[in-house]
């Protein structure tokens, strides 16, 4: 009787296991992923609208976890938190991905986000007369600049993961006679696309695309720095003419204030690679 137990006992303590373990292969852990703050969606909102695009297959990772994301307002006080564990992952555009992996060899792509919907970047402006007013020029600048390839040529010139980890420096034309100084915020959070280096030069695609985008004004253009958590702000109090915003494309309510407009799409995207630890 002793023997039937004991065997009963073992058999018991190895279902249990198999069941512990099959449990814990069905149910990763969340993992907490970095990302830019929005301007009106809480990271709350963000975790239920990726995890209802997962569930109906528009969001694609190339592995099976859930995640929860956290905001962070610059770039740097991203990367200290995933360098201090407090975060697992961080997730930035394909082309700033691989940037940020380039010039940081503790760092590695650990995961390819795919979505259904494509990801562009925009000029965001104040919703007022002088707004309207930038907001149909620049799309006008913009329109030639997609006409005659310039914009294609700015591509591969400063986003080419080819040419290496220098940020390449932009030069702004001076226009003495112009009646208007555009005042532009960059935030440098989301390199190669907009930057300011420590000398105060500035760099980037974005950079460039602004640029010439002055040029065919003929509008001197003024930078004006200050990190992505502070966007809305700068429009709103009037730090600044003009914001870099990316957003769903076409537009819905993701990422979008009252009180703001856009200018149209100048490049998009539809892959997101999050950025670990290499150790990990």
């Amino acid at each position: 009787m002793k023997k039937i137990i004991s065997l009963c006992l073992a058999l018991t303590l190895v279902l249990i296991a198999f069941a512990v373990a099959a449990m814990a292969e069905g149910t990763r852990p969340a993992r907490i992923i970095g990302l830019h703050s929005k301007a009106n969606m809480t990271s709350d909102e963000i975790d239920s609208l990726v995890q209802n695009e997962i569930e109906n297959g528009w969001t694609i990772f190339d592995d099976d976890h859930t995640c929860h994301f956290q905001y962070f307002d610059d770039l740097n006080s991203m990367l200290l938190a995933l360098d201090a564990g407090t975060i697992d992952e961080c997730s930035f555009p394909r082309f700033v991905a691989e940037y940020i992996v380039s010039v940081n060899p503790d760092l590695k792509i650990g995961c390819i986000e795919r979505m259904p919907k494509e990801m562009s970047l925009h000029l965001g402006f104040r919703d007022d007369e002088d707004g309207r007013s930038l907001q149909t020029r620049m799309n006008k600048a913009l329109e030639s600049m997609k006409a005659d390839g310039t914009l294609d040529a700015l591509k591969d010139k400063y986003l080419d993961p080819n040419v290496g980890t220098e940020l390449l420096p932009v030069q702004f034309d001076v226009f003495p006679e112009s009646s208007q100084t555009i005042r532009v915020a960059v935030t440098g959070d989301l390199p190669p696309l907009d930057y300011i280096g420590a000398d105060g030069i500035p760099a980037g695609f974005n950079t460039a695309v602004l640029a010439e985008i002055g040029r065919r004004l003929g509008n001197n253009i003024e930078l004006v720095s200050l990190n992505t958590g502070s966007r809305t702000l700068a429009l709103i109090s009037n730090t600044a003419d003009v914001v870099f915003w990316y957003m769903d494309l076409p537009s819905t309510p993701y990422d979008m204030p009252d009180g703001l407009l856009f200018s149209d799409a100048y490049i998009s995207w539809d892959i997101w690679l999050h950025v670990q630890k290499a150790a990990k």
